[in-house]
């Protein structure tokens, strides 16, 4: 396997290397990405028709990973996926598939190129790396993210499930101020929904130290590592009614909205002027990687924190090292308070 970084990667992706006749296959894992060999591409598979075989499999990896994202797994019939692939000629004609699945569909196209292709070894190498990635999405769902279904953590869900936040907690409990873990381990909605109260404590324990007030913390992080902390300045100025989870739902679904190309126009006509009446309205999350960028743009803000918390020890104090753990011991103790 090979690990590769590929911004904004949110499915197995597919490609074909012409030098090597070999039909790669590359997916996320919030660390990196990972990639293996799908299948020997035979040689007298003409480029058109590999191409069009990559493709497919990229659209009908996009599709379940959306089904992931919109927690619809459960709805996909596998096995009618599978066989529209292994014999899309079982298939009613096109015009008459009326009400047919969308996954259907795509794995039915994906079975019409595989049955002109040449090559037992070649077809059944992709019809198992549909099987795969059916079975990656499914674990995934369960909440098993090991192996393939590693990928989930890149997919933002509209929920935090209580066993993936109470996950996140105890990476967190062991070093809030490394992101590695959560971006690796845990689904982002859960992911941040425990982050929320850990920057939170952060945030006094670090104006505590200081004696400046918490809403002033950010404001010196800012300006002690020169960096703009949009996501926990944000995040911070939330409405107060709001809950935990209901504040990372909001800022995720704007994110996963934009990056479908559609918009929330708010009733209070909030957004820059931008002329004629009309307003920007913007994410603070990049739509690319929602869910990575709020992990780790609150697992930042902690980090910030101990920077200013840093500016309150007496310059005599014991060494850097040790002063980290003592702002993570006194985090934890703070945390601790309000859980």
């Amino acid at each position: 396997m090979l690990l590769v970084l590929l911004v904004g990667l949110t499915m197995t992706v597919y490609a074909h290397d012409p030098a090597t006749s070999t039909l790669f296959a590359c997916w996320p894992t919030g660390d990196g990405a990972l990639a293996h060999r799908v299948a020997r591409v035979p040689r007298n598979l003409s480029p058109v028709l590999t191409r069009h075989v990559v493709a497919a499999l990229t659209v009908l990896s996009d599709r379940l990973w959306l089904a992931y994202s919109e927690t619809t797994v459960q709805q996909i019939d596998r096995q009618r996926v599978t066989a529209a692939a292994t014999h899309p000629d079982t298939l009613p004609e096109p015009e008459d598939r009326i009400g047919t699945d969308d996954l259907v569909e795509v794995a039915a196209a994906l079975g019409e190129v595989l049955s002109a292709a040449p090559g037992r070894v070649f077809r059944e190498a992709v019809l198992a790396e549909v099987r795969a990635e059916l079975v990656a999405v499914a674990a995934a769902d369960r909440g098993d993210l090991t192996g393939r279904a590693a990928q989930a953590v890149v997919h933002p869900r509209p929920d935090a499930p209580p066993g993936q936040v109470a996950a996140a907690h105890t990476f967190l409990h062991a070093d809030p101020l490394d992101p590695r873990p959560l971006l690796t381990g845990v689904e982002p909605n859960a992911a941040a929904v425990a982050v929320l109260p850990w920057l939170r404590a952060a945030t006094r324990v670090a104006a505590q130290r200081t004696g400046h007030t918490a809403d002033d913390v950010v404001a010196l992080a800012e300006a002690i590592t020169h960096e703009d902390l949009a996501v926990v300045r944000h995040v911070l100025a939330a409405t107060p009614g709001l809950d935990d989870p209901t504040v990372v739902h909001y800022l995720l679904q704007e994110a996963v909205l934009a990056a479908r190309g559609r918009m929330i126009v708010c009733c209070d006509a909030h957004g820059e002027p931008v002329g004629d009446g009309r307003r920007l309205v913007e994410t603070v999350l990049d739509p690319r990687e929602p869910g990575p960028g709020l992990v780790g743009g609150l697992v930042r803000g902690i980090q910030c924190c101990l920077r200013v918390w840093l500016d309150g020890v007496p310059p005599d104090a014991v060494s850097p090292l040790g002063l980290r753990e003592r702002f993570v011991d006194e985090l934890r103790i703070a945390v601790g308070a309000i859980r």
